[in-house]
């Protein structure tokens, strides 16, 4: 195996600094919903050659033994499905007599696992987060468009079920559709039960197609009912926090990888706006103070603090445009867009997450606080 050229090499190591080890290749699935084109768009790089051996065994004494290891997806590159690398299994192994007792954990579609290597994997004591998306086939042939492995995925679910950590869903916008994969994911192996699983909101961007695009307006109609139902027959649900708007009431307290929930989404963004009413009530009410608010929370917002609604100015996602929406995905220029869209203020609130690192955005790009006559405060 060549192995990566010392560009990518730079990035590898980076990477497993953070636990992290990619193990590279180019993609070969087609799924119709990928983020890993929004994601090149926002700067994370395209894919890699495949690691060998010896760039495994060349990081080694950065891995952090008390902390899990991701082996098969990273940081600085866009994760591929980490069974097509020829050796991952060989790659494995090397990593498990370095690191026997660390947790190991990698997301897979389970397909093209040969069956004959479950011991392999057993032995290796990793995880997964088994992205099964659906198991209805004819959902699966128009969404997944590489090759398809039925059998194995239901192969893999029934006999390694001791090793998957999550399993995640998306929501196609049919809520038999939706029923039946619970079901049949259970009568796979009942022990799947007893495991976390995530239900997905269909994404799109303008780097997506149209077929994306509908898919997702046509499963946001019945969302809230597919959460009703997926609360109902899942021990463990999990969701993208993706919208404070997405959750009907009366959602279980459940938490994502981050230990968030919907509700402490919804309580923290509460405490942000009692803290704004008490420093700018006065400035509020006559309308001398606007907030620039991602479409992930303005809707909520309007919503819970009608009297405000003047002051809330959608702010949208120019950067990548579809339901991108969360304010760590806003760029400066789509916040000086909305401004430009709307009434002028005196001054405008900006939230913390769009700059969250080295005053920069997602695009890299940094805020001139007295950008011409505006007056800008984090919130």
């Amino acid at each position: 195996m060549k192995g990566l050229d010392k560009e990518d090499y730079k990035l590898f190591v980076e990477d497993a600094l953070q636990n992290c080890i990619i193990v590279g290749g180019a993609c070969r699935n087609g799924c119709s919903f990928c983020s890993c084109k929004a994601q090149a768009a926002a700067g994370l790089k395209n894919w890699t050659e495949y690691i060998s051996l010896e760039d495994l065994r060349s990081v080694l004494h950065y891995i952090d033994p008390n902390k899990t290891i991701y082996f098969g997806e990273g940081v600085s590159f866009l994760s591929c499905e980490p069974f097509q690398h020829p050796q991952y299994l060989d790659l494995l192994e090397l990593l498990n007599q370095h690191f026997p007792n660390t947790p190991k954990r990698t997301t897979t579609i389970c397909k093209g696992i040969d069956p004959q290597h479950y011991d392999r994997l057993r032995r290796a004591k990793i995880t997964f987060v088994a992205g099964i998306n659906t198991l209805d086939r004819q959902k699966r042939r128009a969404l997944m468009k590489g090759p398809e492995d039925y059998s194995g995925v239901v192969s893999f679910l029934d006999e390694c079920a001791e090793l998957i950590d999550k399993i995640s869903l998306l929501y196609t916008g049919d809520l038999e559709v939706l029923e039946r994969d619970l079901d049949q994911l259970y009568a796979i192996n009942p022990a799947l039960e007893r495991t976390r699983i995530m239900l997905r909101l269909p994404e799109y961007s303008m780097h997506h197609n149209s077929v994306v695009r509908e898919l997702h307006y046509y499963a946001k109609q019945t969302w809230h009912a597919a959460i009703r139902l997926f609360d109902d027959k899942v021990e463990k649900p999990q969701y993208w926090l993706r919208s404070l708007s997405d959750f009907p009431q009366g959602t279980r307290h459940w938490q994502d990888e981050q230990g968030l929930n919907i509700h402490d989404g919804r309580a923290s963004f509460q405490r942000r706006m009692d803290d704004v009413r008490q420093r700018f009530g006065d400035e509020l009410k006559k309308r001398r103070v606007a907030m620039l608010l991602a479409e992930s929370v303005w809707d909520y917002c309007v919503a819970t603090y009608p009297e405000l609604e003047a002051n809330a100015i959608k702010v949208r996602n120019r950067a990548f445009k579809g339901s991108y929406q969360v304010a760590g995905l806003l760029s400066r220029d789509d916040l000086l867009g909305a401004v430009k869209d709307n009434p002028p203020f005196l001054r405008y609130l900006v939230p913390k997450d769009v700059f969250p690192r080295f005053k920069r955005d997602i695009l890299g790009h940094h805020l001139d606080w007295n950008y011409g006559s505006l007056a800008l405060d984090l919130i």
